[in-house]
């Protein structure tokens, strides 16, 4: 089931097909634009916001966005045939690699209707979009990762970079993930949204900032919670092999 979560010229789709964590994906309007940040599990959960864009984006164009490679976030690609479908390029090869071996693993997770549509690649990074709002490379949580920034509503669309109840890290190169949160403090950021946690502050990326640091150094972490401490240890078991 698919709840959808209107905030003014923010539309919340968010579902818990996956199971112990939501998936999110982003419908943000901008008065020269709106822009669709993800495509979740596949061509059936595009279908509420389809709906939405009936109501809302009058002539405006749409852009569509996939923040990084993985499939929750690229299942409902060709949901929008003819619209602009943007990823880095790096995302793009991630893809073609590994989309289709991710969709077999996950699939019984995903949509029946999920397939491999490639985005074309952005001309350069970061991009303006019309207007206001900037798209901008973000390494973290994966090396391809891009984040959205719209100044007016303060608002900042984080991809996986940002996620409860901690961070997972899936490139070794922890400084640049380090380097991508102590960017997004400059913004100063109102509303944070990223995709497996809708309704995240300030403090939730000084938190990840601290654990990245303690990560780096090989020192002692401080985990809350069984679920941290099943994260973290997923965490250093890639920082392993990696």
């Amino acid at each position: 089931m698919i709840t959808v979560r209107h905030e003014g010229p923010l539309h919340l789709f968010l579902t818990d097909q996956v199971p112990s964590y939501l998936t999110g994906w982003v419908l943000a309007e901008s008065p020269a634009y709106v822009l669709l940040w993800d495509t979740g599990l596949g061509l059936a959960s595009m279908e509420p916001v389809r709906e939405v864009l009936k109501d809302v984006q009058g002539g405006r164009p749409l852009y569509i966005v996939n923040s990084h490679s993985h499939w929750d976030h690229a299942g409902g690609n060709g949901a929008f045939p003819g619209a602009r479908l943007l990823a880095s390029p790096l995302t793009i090869q991630a893809m073609k690699e590994h989309y289709e071996e991710e969709r077999l693993a996950n699939g019984r997770w995903m949509d029946r209707e999920a397939p491999l549509v490639l985005p074309e690649p952005f001309p350069s990074l970061p991009f303006q979009l019309p207007g206001e709002g900037v798209i901008f490379p973000s390494p973290g949580h994966t090396r391809d990762s891009l984040s959205f920034y719209l100044p007016s509503q303060g608002l900042l669309l984080a991809g996986d970079n940002l996620d409860g109840p901690l961070i997972c890290v899936e490139d070794p190169d922890l400084q640049g993930y380090i380097r991508t949160l102590e960017g997004y403090l400059t913004l100063r950021p109102r509303r944070i949204i990223a995709s497996h946690s809708p309704d995240l502050g300030l403090e939730d990326i000084q938190e990840a900032l601290a654990y990245l640091r303690a990560l780096q150094e090989g020192g002692p972490v401080k985990l809350k919670d069984p679920g941290q401490a099943r994260v973290h240890e997923m965490n250093l078991q890639f920082l392993k092999r990696g």
